[in-house]
């Protein structure tokens, strides 16, 4: 094998244009860390509810405390990347530097990550070339590379999620296999308590992908009716969770209300055409923690 044979084969293949990815999101992290003060890399990334919830696990009060005051519990956001972020919070300390620096890291893995099943999706959709094509364009997005770094929330994570499983529903649509079928569910299970917001495919994908199988590989209905009931199922606990403390039934976050509410009016936007902020973000967080979070959505 040539040397220029050896070096196409590298640069064709997957885990070495996910090396790139990864490689390009902590050079754009080393480069914007220097140009910021570190002492703001300790606690401004992480003055959102995420960080303020993290926080709160990661000093064994539970999921709760949405803006860093004594609040009560919360079901305000999903709980998956939350713990994820405590986890870090309980190893490297709270609003610290090198937490700030390991969630980075932990984002920029997942949006690395993300070449493989895109790679895959692609090369089972259209072509391998295509497949090579896509994923290096993966690597140089401006919002892939940048959105690790910038914002300490869910967003990488839910993009390798929604990407693997539209992978997945690709693969599962040929398949007749229940452990496939099961992991395609535990996947759901995992999406829909990272973003809700993903779920909105989840019947138009689970329903393509089990018609199609019924068609091309004879699969019984049992099999993406158990696999529905497994996501159902993997997030009940959470379910009753919140059930248990606001005594009403919140499938996973409670805050569809309120986001409804204030994508519909402009009194937070300082660039509203009527020019008036007629209540800010401080009113609405005052307000909040002095009702609570059930009788603050109700």
């Amino acid at each position: 094998m040539t040397p220029k044979t050896r070096a196409l084969l590298l640069l064709t293949a997957a885990w070495f244009i996910a090396a790139a990815a990864l490689g390009t999101r902590l050079a754009f992290t080393y480069n914007q860390q220097r140009k910021i003060p570190h002492q703001l890399l300790t606690t401004v990334p992480f003055e959102q509810e995420t960080g303020n919830i993290a926080f709160a696990l990661s000093q064994g009060r539970g999921f709760s405390n949405l803006f860093r005051q004594n609040t009560g519990p919360t079901a305000w956001i999903p709980p998956v990347y939350p713990f994820l972020l405590s986890l870090i919070f309980r190893v490297f300390g709270p609003f610290t530097l090198s937490s700030f620096f390991a969630a980075v890291l932990l984002n920029a893995l997942f949006s690395a990550a993300t070449t493989f099943p895109l790679f895959h999706l692609a090369q089972k959709v259209a072509s391998r070339s295509v497949a090579i094509i896509t994923a290096w364009l993966w690597v140089a997005l401006p919002a892939g590379i940048m959105m690790p770094f910038e914002w300490i929330w869910d967003t990488s994570l839910s993009v390798l999620l929604a990407t693997t499983l539209l992978w997945m529903t690709l693969r599962i649509s040929d398949s007749a296999k229940r452990s496939l079928w099961l992991i395609y569910a535990l996947l759901w299970a995992i999406a829909l308590l990272t973003n809700p917001s993903l779920g909105i495919a989840l019947p138009f994908l689970l329903f393509w992908a089990a018609v199609r199988a019924r068609d091309v590989v004879q699969l019984a209905w049992r099999i993406p009716v158990c696999a529905l009931l497994l996501i159902i199922l993997c997030c009940l606990p959470w379910t009753i969770r919140n059930y248990a403390i606001f005594h009403r039934i919140i499938p996973i976050r409670s805050s569809l209300p309120f986001e409804l509410w204030i994508g519909n009016n402009d009194i937070f936007d300082p660039h509203a055409i009527n020019g008036i902020q007629r209540i800010t973000r401080f009113e609405e967080t005052r307000r909040y923690a002095l009702l609570g979070e059930n009788a603050y959505l109700t």
